[in-house]
């Protein structure tokens, strides 16, 4: 796959910042994350993921991260080729925690404000970061009034985005496999292969997605033969997953046989490689090139790389 959409990995951070934001509700798992234990060591690996699969599908992109300094607690740093010029961005995420919050309203931290204006003075005047990020990790129903002082205090302040604690848990939840096939989709979306294997599912049910997904990553992973036993169980799986239930067991194997997929040896069925949808074998290689990853988490992989599991 080749990128088709220029964004640049500050845009594509902002995209995972600020998508599919949580209920308000969930927001309250802050009150267990400390800000240095939980958050800063979650949010910098997160962001290094975000650059990691920038990096793998566009070589000119120079990583030359700093993990923390002045105002900041996560720091990006990179270089890349725009318009044939090297240029340098720097991006800063200040995080709030829940227990920080809860000194402010409690009247323990009165000077709460004035130090997130001394921090962001920081990142842009000392360390002169391109955009700054202020991150809310905190109980969005409790802190409500300590919130929206603070989202008036800063509003349309240059370079400056408040995230909400709906939007920053949505990211904070976000697996490994969440933030890289987000990545991708958002770099590679109009990729032909990309667009002509989503196609390819349009038509299939969820069950039939899946099964075949996981028959392609077993074959090219060596694994040849799938036994009756074996295709039981991944059907159960599914309906754990699914949780709705799922298309007729025998109707899906037939179908598959039809397709040419497998082959009955009169006792187990055997994957055929050469049948399996080049478009798809295209991605399951190049994801597996690119990222390094191993067969086990290949096909959770494509599946939501494939927007199959939306």
């Amino acid at each position: 796959m080749f990128i088709t959409k220029p964004l640049t990995p500050v845009e594509v951070l902002a995209e995972l910042l600020q998508k599919r934001p949580v209920a308000i509700g969930e927001t309250k798992a802050f009150k267990s994350l400390r800000h240095n234990k939980h958050l800063c060591r979650a949010f910098r690996d997160k962001v290094r993921s975000v650059l990691e699969v920038y990096r793998a599908y566009r070589a000119d992109c120079q990583d030359i991260q700093g993990m923390s300094d002045q105002g900041i607690d996560v720091l990006l740093r990179y270089q890349i080729d725009i318009d044939g010029l090297e240029k340098r961005q720097l991006v800063g995420l200040q995080l709030k925690s829940y227990a920080e919050f809860a000194n402010y309203k409690s009247g323990k931290d009165p000077d709460f404000i004035g130090r997130l204006k001394n921090q962001y003075a920081a990142a842009t005047q000392s360390v002169r970061v391109d955009h700054f990020y202020l991150v809310l990790c905190t109980d969005a129903s409790v802190h409500e009034s300590e919130i929206r002082t603070i989202t008036s205090e800063l509003k349309g302040w240059d370079g400056l985005s408040i995230i909400t604690p709906e939007q920053a848990l949505s990211f904070y939840e976000m697996s490994e496999v969440d933030i890289e096939t987000s990545v991708i989709r958002s770099i590679c979306g109009n990729d032909p292969v990309l667009v002509e294997a989503k196609r390819f599912f349009r038509d299939m049910s969820d069950f039939e997605s899946y099964a075949l997904i996981q028959l392609l990553c077993n074959v090219h992973a060596g694994e040849k033969l799938i036994t009756p036993g074996e295709f039981s169980e991944l059907h159960d799986k599914w309906n754990e997953i699914d949780g709705f239930g799922s298309d007729d067991l025998g109707t899906v194997i037939e179908d598959f046989e039809t397709s040419g997929y497998l082959e009955y040896t009169g006792q187990n069925y055997e994957i055929v490689a050469e049948k399996m949808p080049t478009v798809l074998s295209a991605i399951y290689f190049d994801i597996r090139t690119r990222r390094d990853i191993t067969s086990d988490m290949a096909a959770d992989y494509l599946w939501q790389l494939l927007g199959l599991d939306e």
